[in-house]
């Protein structure tokens, strides 16, 4: 896997449940007995990964800022910590751990043992935070100087070049799927209609995101409500934090599908529900920048219907089927594509897919891509220092 001794400290914006923490954890997972050269600082206090981190013997520091505000004693606490562990390189993750990991390390090495890593993408800025447009303007001068800048997606770095990021640091490394892990699983289709309470004979689509406008799930409703009223035998599973009272799930109500609709909170054994599924539906609208999802579903055989945002066509190629967002009428029928499918054309769409994670999205090739990355930065910053 282009193994690396070099010491690395990780600086990530908070250690909740998200795509960027998901992907760390797994990259430090993965690294086996080199992420003891690994330490990781979060500038939220503790969350769910701060402790599934620490079970892998990741040493993981919190500088308690106050939530979505930078403060000089966090700001203090990251540079003490980068002092005394003396990194390679450091690590940041998402726009507001990268920013904290330029400032606390200026003036201890060079800016360009610095690695950002954008996990976000731009579809509208006008939909983004008044906070979000400020970091962004701050970031595009300070990325100038940077080892590099690491994108999970073309469409993100295009996005963000465009802002002013610096476009000769650039690096696109994709999303990786762990495809030891998410794997057809013959049993899983029983255990998740036990679980939801869903008719054997049906053929359940899946979404599985936290509730989020971004998320658009009242789409996907919306969407089913079509297929439904067609006469496709149909049934909807949401998993997720925040779906009860949502509008996607008012809808269902005002829509009167409950009896096709099942909704289940976050958990943790996804690798055992996704195999279930029939078909694997994102409907977000904006937001995505390489969903994890998408591609944990397609490893496991799942085809996939998605909207084009971010990369999920780059992602998906012809092992999916691709619809605009924000468009309910148009997802329905993406849906009902596949769903005329012969079950054999079905099961091709599956193996198609799982095959074109393994070729071209495998966890195995993220860090490949990282620990390369990690040692070229390295050997440039001690250049730049002779």
């Amino acid at each position: 896997m282009g193994k690396s001794v070099l010491k690395v400290l990780h600086c990530i914006t908070g250690l909740g449940f998200g795509g960027a923490q998901v992907m760390l954890y797994r990259f430090l997972r993965g690294l086996g007995e080199d992420r003891k050269n690994h330490e990781v600082i979060s500038l939220l206090p503790p969350a769910h990964f701060s402790q599934e981190i620490e079970k892998l013997g990741v040493k993981v520091t919190s500088a308690n800022f106050p939530l979505g505000r930078f403060n000089l004693s966090g700001l203090s606490k990251i540079r003490s910590h980068i002092s005394q562990f003396n990194p390679d390189i450091i690590h940041g993750w998402m726009y507001h751990g990268n920013i904290a990991a330029s400032v606390a390390n200026f003036g201890l090495a060079p800016a360009s043992r610095v690695i950002w890593s954008v996990h976000h993408s731009l579809h509208n800025l006008k939909a983004e935070s008044k906070s979000t447009r400020l970091l962004l303007k701050v970031s595009a001068p300070l990325s100038k100087n940077l080892g590099a800048i690491t994108y999970c997606s073309k469409q993100s770095e295009k996005q963000h070049s465009n802002l002013g990021f610096a476009s000769s640091r650039k690096h696109i490394i994709p999303n990786g799927t762990d495809i030891q892990l998410y794997i057809p699983r013959p049993s899983a289709r029983k255990n998740l209609c036990m679980l939801g309470d869903i008719p054997s004979g049906r053929c359940v689509i899946g979404n599985i995101n936290r509730n989020h406008p971004m998320k658009d799930q009242l789409s996907l409703v919306m969407a089913a409500k079509i297929l439904i009223d067609r006469g496709r035998d149909i049934h909807l599973v949401l998993i997720g934090d925040g779906h009860e009272g949502s509008d996607a799930a008012k809808a269902a109500v005002e829509l009167d599908i409950l009896d096709r609709f099942t909704m289940l909170p976050a958990r943790n054994d996804i690798p055992l529900i996704v195999p279930g599924l029939d078909l694997f539906v994102l409907s977000s609208a904006w937001g995505e920048a390489f969903p994890l999802s998408v591609g944990e579903a397609m490893s496991c055989e799942v085809p996939a219907v998605v909207t084009r945002v971010g990369d999920c066509d780059w992602l998906v190629g012809d092992a999916g089927i691709i619809v605009e967002p924000k468009d309910s009428v148009g997802l329905a029928e993406g849906i009902d594509l596949f769903l005329q499918m012969p079950k054999s054309n079905r099961y091709a769409l599956g193996r198609a897919a799982r095959e074109r994670i393994e070729k071209l999205f495998s966890l195995d090739l993220y860090i490949k891509s990282h620990n390369e990355l990690y040692n070229n930065v390295s050997r440039k910053c001690r250049r730049h220092k002779r």
